[in-house]
């Protein structure tokens, strides 16, 4: 089958270690899951397709004797986890955004959540101005 990885052992022998994708179609044709195929055993998929073995499980998962070592089945969406991390990554990006919108002054905030913030630059023009404070003109560097 082309497309077929091979991976020779130390006594000069190759063993298969990925399905072409011959043959993982044609292990979609008799009948197993994309995710059974992901994780199925390349010696147990060379058998089922040479005999063209149709799934024999109905609606039971497959067997974890023909899964690789370690390989679990795809979940069928994203796990808590990651839709934790895409809230707290929204969350972040809004409070940011609040955040540099009041410091540039397009956001006015109530007094009591001000907190210590400057004023908006509007006010502080007027602010310097009604303490009697003369403006000084901007220094000149030469």
């Amino acid at each position: 089958a082309s497309g077929a990885r091979w991976r020779a052992t130390a006594m000069g022998a190759q063993v298969k270690v990925f399905l072409s994708s011959d043959e993982r179609r044609e292990l979609l044709k008799l009948g197993y899951k994309p995710d059974e195929v992901d994780t199925m055993r390349v010696e147990i998929a060379t058998k089922l397709i040479a005999a063209g073995t149709k799934r024999p499980f109905g609606a039971r998962e497959m067997p974890d004797s023909w899964r690789k070592t370690g390989a679990r089945p795809r979940s069928k969406g994203p796990s808590v986890g990651a839709l934790l991390c895409r809230v707290a990554l929204f969350l972040g990006l809004a409070a940011g955004a609040v955040a540099g919108a009041v410091a540039l002054g397009l956001i006015e905030l109530p007094q009591g959540l001000a907190g210590s913030a400057p004023p908006p630059r509007s006010q502080r023009q007027s602010s310097s101005r009604s303490r009697g404070g003369a403006r000084r003109p901007p220094q000149r560097i030469l």
